[in-house]
């Protein structure tokens, strides 16, 4: 059987799908536009790995001695670990540092007043957390057990010593 070449529609469906496409049209803009928002919040976090990346590998194959004695005593052997953590934050590190995470608005700013606007802005950041670990020498041989004693200069090692290599909260 043929198809007819004037089909006629039934009455009342002419433009539907004109009104169709314009309820959808708005739907989709903002899909692309949340898409393109996270995209930029990953993008964010790649970028803040390599960095972190980049300055573990500077200190490491650009010092004699990894890490320094001064940095050595207080920020590993003092807190008992083997392992050194590089972060990426926000603030710098001058003082008493506690690092900011970077963050990012994945939403539109809302309207309204000061406190209507308040909660919808804290849950519409994405905090970028990003850390690159590395194992450093032997500092500690357990928790709060020095290899290398500060105040007397004397190596606290026997025969029967077992390290924990990569000793760290973390892990």
């Amino acid at each position: 059987m043929a198809a007819r070449k004037n089909q006629q529609r039934p009455l009342g469906e002419e433009g539907q799908s004109i009104l169709e496409f314009c309820f959808m049209l708005p739907v989709m803009v903002g899909l692309a536009m949340i898409l393109f928002r996270v995209n930029t919040t990953i993008q964010m976090s790649i970028v803040n790995q390599q960095c972190a990346r980049a300055h573990a590998l500077f200190l490491t194959f650009n010092h004699s001695i990894y890490p320094y004695r001064n940095l050595r005593l207080p920020q590993l052997t003092g807190k008992g670990y083997n392992q050194m953590v590089i972060g990426v934050s926000d603030n710098p590190a001058v003082g008493g540092y506690s690092p900011a995470a970077s963050t990012f608005t994945i939403s539109k700013q809302p309207g309204g007043s000061e406190e209507t606007r308040k909660e919808p802005e804290r849950r519409s950041n994405v905090r970028v957390r990003t850390t690159v670990s590395i194992c450093t020498q032997p500092n500690v041989i357990g928790p709060n057990q020095p290899i290398l004693d500060p105040s007397t200069g004397l190596y606290a090692l026997s025969e029967s010593t077992k390290f924990d290599l990569c000793r760290s909260p973390y892990l």
